[in-house]
């Protein structure tokens, strides 16, 4: 079964008719990426900023607390995108 969202909210605004910013922030039960959980099956925190522009363009970032491994500390995946 995936991880349930607990928590969304979103800010930004709603209408892309000129240069828009937008974004979320989420706390997860897990973060399941291929059937494998990578947060040692805990709790995650997500969030995502991306910028729309008039002409067509999308560019953000994307990022989530990580724990892969029991022994490591909580690290952090940042993906920006284009």
């Amino acid at each position: 079964m995936p991880p349930a969202l607990l928590l969304m909210g979103a800010f930004g605004a709603s209408q892309a008719t000129a240069a828009d910013f937008d974004g979320f922030l989420a706390l997860t039960s897990d973060y399941i990426y291929r059937g494998a959980s990578q947060t040692g099956h805990g709790p995650a925190i997500q969030a995502d900023a991306h910028y729309y522009d008039p002409g067509g363009w999308l560019a953000g970032v994307w990022g989530s607390n990580v724990r892969l491994h029991p022994d490591e500390s909580t690290g952090v995946e940042i993906d920006p995108y284009l």
